[in-house]
């Protein structure tokens, strides 16, 4: 063993720490600035989510590297294996898969409790929106007074007719059915939304990210969920799945408006 060992070691170890001290400031900086978009729904438990994880391994990530510089700052000795300890490795054995399993079920019960709704017995009912994702707009039907969608058949597409999610005009339940415009989305604010989203071809992701809310739309599944937008406000919404050569213009407006004025919103859009 040289006498420049010691040295080398020290010096290295010194390096090691203003790098690892240099990364914690830029990621608390990155962090405290980040450009999140404001929530405008009951989402909030994904924040939370993203924090709680964001904490756990930024600590994890300073204590590992803590000990490496720790190991570079002690004297170097002669090369020996060393004897193994037991309860140490089981101790951190344990220590992660506590971490782990703990993560794990917190992220069971955000996914339960979003996936949930508005469940008390006045609460209204949800406003039911079927999305139909094609290449490469959005689709938007809500129900009619009856509640019921009339038959679809991809069959039926007509961009001509501007039928392009294949309505059945036969089927009586289609009647009363109120197409919104291609690309535009009217939400009532405070009033739980259902969504029943489909795709007619490839796989797109309908993704808002004030509401915090992704989902993929998946050819010849129907996938559901449910969030209630709270502020009012335009929200774009993008295909966060790269579904062709024009997924770039693939993209949407919410407007979210308040209660009272949703139905009169509607209507005067599809006239």
């Amino acid at each position: 063993m040289t006498e420049d060992a010691p040295r080398n070691g020290g010096q290295l170890a010194r390096v090691f720490a203003l790098l690892t001290a240099a990364f914690a400031a830029w990621a608390a900086y990155a962090l405290a600035t980040s450009s999140m978009p404001p929530l405008a729904a009951d989402r909030g438990r994904i924040d939370s989510a993203i924090e709680l994880n964001l904490i756990v391994s930024g600590v994890v990530f300073l204590g590992a590297h803590l000990a490496l510089v720790l190991v570079l700052l002690r004297r170097p000795r002669e090369a020996r294996i060393p004897r193994e300890n037991i309860r140490v490795e089981m101790l951190w054995t344990a220590l992660t898969a506590a971490i782990l399993v703990a993560l794990l079920v917190n992220s069971e019960i955000d996914a339960r409790a979003l996936a949930g709704g508005d469940e008390g017995a006045d609460a209204p009912k949800p406003v039911v929106v079927e999305v139909v994702a094609q290449q490469f707009a959005w689709n938007f039907r809500l129900p009619g007074e009856d509640g019921i969608f009339g038959r679809t058949d991809p069959r039926l597409v007509d961009q001509a007719e501007l039928n392009f999610i294949g309505l059945d005009k036969k089927d009586p339940a289609s009647e009363d059915d109120i197409l919104l415009p291609q690309g535009l989305l009217i939400l009532p604010a405070g009033r739980e939304i259902k969504v029943r989203l489909r795709s007619l071809d490839v796989i797109h992701s309908f993704f808002v990210a004030s509401f915090r809310v992704k989902r993929d739309a998946m050819p010849g599944l129907q996938g559901e969920f449910t969030f209630t937008p709270t502020t009012p406000g335009s929200f774009e919404l993008a295909c966060a799945e790269h579904c062709g050569l024009g997924h770039y213009r693939m993209r949407g407006l919410i407007e979210v408006v308040p209660e009272a004025e949703w139905a009169g919103k509607v209507k005067e859009a599809t006239q």
